[in-house]
């Protein structure tokens, strides 16, 4: 490896190919390489086990579409969606596969919605540079209305109950 580009072992040419590490006839990871650069997918594996529990995809060494991890069970912890190197979406669930957060943004700015193990949002607003703006609303686990709160830039303006 130089410069981030994978060569084949006392060769100047960039490796094209899977890698992988394998122990005990167990994967414990692969990269999907072309030209040198992490092209397709890498993935990583539970020790001695066969439960994955990260993926990405990569397009001429940037991250590019989902990142995904997983809890030791098998089951979806997160996605990450990326475009270029750069994140513009989060999903997360908890260990049951329940939705508990999901997020839409470029940038730090975006909309992000908070779950509540049953389904129904707790909590949603606005990111503008990576801080909340304008109005965020919290909800009862019934999914009434609880708070409405407004921010500027992160700042906090007002709370109200309801």
């Amino acid at each position: 490896m130089k410069d981030k580009i994978a060569y084949k072992e006392g060769s100047n040419i960039p490796f094209t190919g899977v890698f992988g590490v394998v122990i005990d006839d167990k994967i414990e990871s692969y990269e999907e390489y072309k030209n040198g650069l992490l092209d397709g997918e890498t993935a990583y594996f539970a020790k001695g086990k066969q439960v994955k529990l990260l993926s990405e995809m990569y397009t001429k060494g940037k991250l590019n579409g989902q990142q995904k991890s997983y809890y030791e069970n098998g089951k979806l912890k997160s996605i990450v969606y990326y475009s270029n190197d750069k994140i513009n979406g989060i999903e997360s669930y908890d260990r049951s596969g329940n939705l508990l957060h999901k997020s839409i943004f470029q940038g730090g700015t975006g909309d992000w919605k908070f779950y509540w193990s049953n389904g129904k949002v707790s909590e949603e607003g606005k990111y503008k540079a990576w801080r909340k703006d304008g109005v965020w609303k919290k909800y009862r686990e019934d999914g009434s209305l609880d708070t409405v709160i407004k921010y500027d830039n992160g700042r906090l303006l007002s709370e109200k109950w309801q």
